[in-house]
C-alpha cells in the first residue's frame, strides 16, 4: 500500500469515531485533508456535525466541501480533534506543526475531550528529531502583554506571577515581561521575591515544604509504578536519572536537572513532580493520587503530569498571604488564569478572569472571560480593567 493509500485508510478509520452531533477539531496537513474529505461525504449523507478548523487552508477546504464550521469563541468545548503528525515516537510523543499551524493546532487540541492522530507508516521513528522541530514565535503577543504589564505597574498595581513552576522556571518569563518582585511558585508552596537576574538574591516570604519522610514515601510509590520523578526544592530540581520524560521537561522549562539519590537528599521539597512518560504508565499515575499521604494533594497540570505539594499549598491561599503582606484583601484583587489549578484562585478573588483557552470548568469560576493567548488575552483584559475604572488612572 502506498503512502497516500495509508493516509486515506487512517483517515477512514478516524471517521468511524465520529458520531452525530459531535463538535470536531479539523486538523491541517496532507493526512488531515483526507479526513475532511471523508467527513464531507458523510455530511452530504446526512451526518450533523460542526467543525473548528486549525488553519485557513482547512477552513477553505471544509467550506468548499460543505462541512459546517464554527469557532472556539462560539463552541469552546470540542468532543474530538483529528489531526496528523510530522513524527511519532515509540512512547506516542509527537512532533507537529511543520505545516505552519502549530499554535492553532495546539489550542484546538487543548479544547477537545479526545484527540485522534492519523498518520502513515513513514511518520513512525525510533527517536524524535529527524523532522525539524517547529517553533511558532508570536512577538506581537509578547509585546502586547509586556506593554499591558508595564501599564499596570506604571499605575501602581502589583503584577504577581503565580505558577506551578519554581523560581528558576519563572525567571525567564519575568525577564520577558520586564517585571520583578513577589512571585507565587510551586502552586503556592513558595512565595518569594524574584528578579530576572540570578545575581539578585531571592527573598522568601513564606514556604510550605513536604516532609522528607512523606516525600520519600511518594518517591518510592512513584518508582514502583515506573514513573519519572522530580524533587523540587528552591531553585534545585533533583532527579534519580535523566530519562526521556525528564529530558522533555527540561527542554520545556529551560531548567537543568541534578541527578542525585533522592533517598539521601536532606532538603525537604516544595513539590514532587511525577510524570507518566508513556501511555501504558497512565493508570499508575492516576492510581498514585489515591496513595498520597493525607498531608499532600496532587493536581494534574497536564494529562500525564501529577504535581504534588502539601495540601494547604494553593494559589488562592498564597494570594491571601501575599495580600496581608501588601495590605490588599482578596476582594481587591483581580486574577487571570487558564488551568484547573487556577479555578480556586479565580473563585476567591474580587475579580476572576479566565483566558479564552481555559476549559469550561475554569471559565465557570470566572467573572468574565478574556481572549485566548493567541489573541492577546492578557492585554485585552488589562485594557478592559482600565476602561471599567478598576485600576488607578496614571
Amino acid at each position: 500500500m502506498d503512502i497516500e493509500a495509508q493516509k486515506r485508510q487512517a483517515a477512514g478509520l478516524a471517521v468511524e469515531w465520529v458520531r452525530p452531533g459531535m463538535r470536531l477539531g479539523l486538523g491541517t496537513g496532507s493526512t488531515a485533508k483526507h479526513f475532511v474529505e471523508l467527513l464531507a461525504e458523510r455530511v452530504r449523507g446526512g451526518l450533523r456535525v460542526v467543525g473548528v478548523p486549525t488553519s485557513e487552508t482547512t477552513r477553505a477546504q471544509a467550506t468548499s466541501l460543505g462541512v459546517p464550521l464554527t469557532t472556539l469563541d462560539e463552541t469552546p468545548e470540542l468532543d474530538m480533534t483529528v489531526d496528523g503528525a510530522d513524527e511519532i515516537g515509540p512512547d506516542l510523543t509527537l512532533i507537529k506543526g511543520g505545516g505552519g499551524a502549530l499554535l492553532r493546532e495546539k489550542i484546538v487540541a487543548a479544547a477537545s475531550a479526545r484527540m485522534v492522530v492519523i498518520a502513515d507508516e513513514s511518520k513512525w521513528v525510533k527517536t524524535l528529531g529527524r523532522f525539524p522541530l517547529p517553533i511558532e514565535v508570536m512577538p506581537f503577543g509578547l509585546a502586547a502583554t509586556r506593554r499591558a504589564v508595564e501599564d499596570l505597574t506604571d499605575r501602581g498595581v502589583n503584577a504577581v506571577l503565580a505558577s506551578s513552576r519554581g523560581p528558576a522556571g519563572l525567571r525567564t518569563v519575568m525577564s520577558e515581561l520586564g517585571v520583578s518582585g513577589f512571585a507565587i511558585t510551586y502552586q503556592g508552596a513558595l512565595i518569594c521575591r524574584l528578579a530576572p537576574s540570578l545575581s539578585v538574591p531571592d527573598g522568601t516570604l513564606i514556604e510550605t515544604r513536604i516532609s522528607l519522610r512523606t516525600a520519600r514515601d511518594v518517591f518510592r510509590a512513584a518508582r514502583r509504578k515506573r514513573l519519572s520523578v522530580g524533587w523540587h526544592a528552591g531553585d534545585a530540581w533533583y532527579v534519580p536519572e535523566v530519562d526521556t520524560a525528564i529530558r522533555k521537561e527540561a527542554r520545556i522549562t529551560g531548567q537543568t536537572p541534578v541527578v542525585a539519590d533522592l533517598e539521601k537528599i536532606g532538603e525537604e521539597p516544595h513539590k514532587v513532580l511525577c510524570i507518566a512518560g508513556e501511555p501504558s504508565l497512565m493508570p499508575g499515575l492516576r492510581g498514585l493520587v489515591d496513595l498520597l499521604p493525607q498531608e499532600c494533594a496532587g493536581h494534574f497540570s497536564h494529562c500525564n503530569y501529577l504535581e504534588i505539594t502539601r495540601r494547604e499549598a494553593n494559589k488562592a491561599s498564597a494570594l491571601e498571604v501575599l495580600g496581608r503582606q501588601l495590605g490588599v484583601s482578596l476582594t481587591e484583587m483581580a486574577a487571570i488564569g487558564d488551568g484547573e489549578n487556577d479555578a480556586a484562585m479565580l473563585r476567591e478573588v474580587g475579580l476572576g478572569i479566565a483566558m479564552g483557552q481555559a476549559p469550561p470548568s475554569v471559565k465557570e469560576m470566572a467573572d468574565w472571560v478574556t481572549e485566548s493567548n493567541d489573541r492577546n488575552g492578557i492585554a485585552n483584559a488589562v485594557e478592559r480593567l482600565v476602561a471599567e475604572g478598576r485600576v488607578p488612572v496614571s
